[in-house]
């Protein structure tokens, strides 16, 4: 697996680039100059995009390729998988479709960015697009978090219209090398999450997503004949 981020909970080899809190938009242009690479290393990435990277202009920018290069030991991944949105549009206004809909389209434009980017550094490589994970089912997962200021049946809405836009923007590019992931559809919105939080799943959760990507992984593999 490739990637500067190695938590300490994780098992041995896991590495990747996710963060809790992060959209589309962060690992395109997310920049904090605290948190550029030392001779030690990439610090704990919180506040800057592993993506971005000072130029000789001695501007940040974003620089896939060079990310490659350092952080992959030059070589290029075979699959690259993306789960993000909840981030992006959990603010929309569902009572306003227009809103929604101009939040939802920013989102996906910094997803096509953020691909396109990966594709003109890593031209060989697949892309996995998760949908977007359904909420808890249970409103009190969101009180617990949000005391009123978010609902579960208003993000349920953003929700299904953002997979809805992915299904379009994203569905039928397989000869692109894109690939859709149906997430949302493995995750159980009961017994997946714990009682007390309205977007973040438990282990059991977390366990489906996980094996939604696995299977397609395999899938892919297969099909590719590798």
């Amino acid at each position: 697996m490739l990637g500067t981020h190695r938590p300490a909970s994780a098992a041995p080899g896991v590495a990747h680039e996710g963060y809790g809190g992060w959209t589309w938009k962060s690992f395109l242009s997310l920049y904090t100059p605290a948190d550029e690479k030392t001779a030690a290393g990439p610090l704990a990435r919180k506040r800057t995009s592993p993506f971005i990277f000072v130029g000789a202009d001695a501007k940040p920018s974003l620089d896939i390729a060079r990310y490659v290069r350092e952080a992959c030991d030059q070589q290029p991944p075979d699959v690259v998988t993306f789960l993000l949105g909840i981030n992006d549009c959990f603010s929309a206004n569902p009572n306003d479709m227009a809103a929604m809909d101009k939040s939802i389209g920013a989102a996906l434009e910094n997803a096509e960015n953020l691909l396109r980017a990966f594709r003109a550094a890593c031209p060989q490589t697949t892309f996995a697009v998760g949908l977007t994970t359904p909420p808890n089912a249970r409103e009190a997962g969101f009180e617990a978090n949000y005391k009123g200021r978010y609902h579960r049946w208003g993000w349920k809405r953003i929700q299904h219209r953002l997979v809805q836009r992915m299904l379009t923007q994203f569905g039928g590019r397989e000869a692109q090398g894109i690939f859709v992931v149906p997430t949302e559809l493995n995750l159980d919105p009961l017994d997946g999450y714990p009682e007390n939080n309205g977007v973040h799943p438990n282990v059991s959760g977390y366990q489906q997503i996980g094996a939604s990507l696995y299977a397609w992984l395999k899938w892919r593999s297969q099909s590719a004949g590798r």
